[in-house]
């Protein structure tokens, strides 16, 4: 979900505009094997936040339980370095129903942020 949602804000969504930054954390699968090799996996997204984020950047944990460690830790430093840190919620009873929530918000955001920027 966080691939897809990167490749419709450097894409296009429903509408042709300008290109936005954004990155999914959860791409680089050299880091993503490297990392937790020599440290750990529940730092593997706070360790992508400290080296690519500045302050005013928005990050978005996403998560179907919301007690994913390395996406709480990911959001935690992202509010240590004045990131915008966004939690997406969870509604429903399975996961299923949590991940097609999520898809829906996706959406609804990638929507109203393509419209500022058309």
């Amino acid at each position: 979900m966080a691939t897809h949602m990167a490749t419709e804000f450097m894409g296009k969504f429903e509408k042709d505009r300008k290109a936005l930054p954004a990155i999914s954390l959860n791409t680089d699968t050299s880091f993503l094997t490297a990392w937790p090799n020599d440290k750990s996996f529940d730092t593997v997204f706070s360790r992508q936040v400290e080296a690519l984020g500045k302050p005013g950047d928005i990050a978005i944990g996403i998560s179907t339980s919301g007690r994913s460690e390395n996406v709480l830790k990911g959001l935690e430093i992202a509010t240590k370095k004045e990131l915008v840190a966004i939690d997406f919620p969870r509604h429903g009873k399975t996961t299923a129903e949590i991940q097609e929530w999520q898809l829906h918000l996706m959406h609804d955001i990638c929507r109203e942020v393509e419209k500022a920027f058309t």
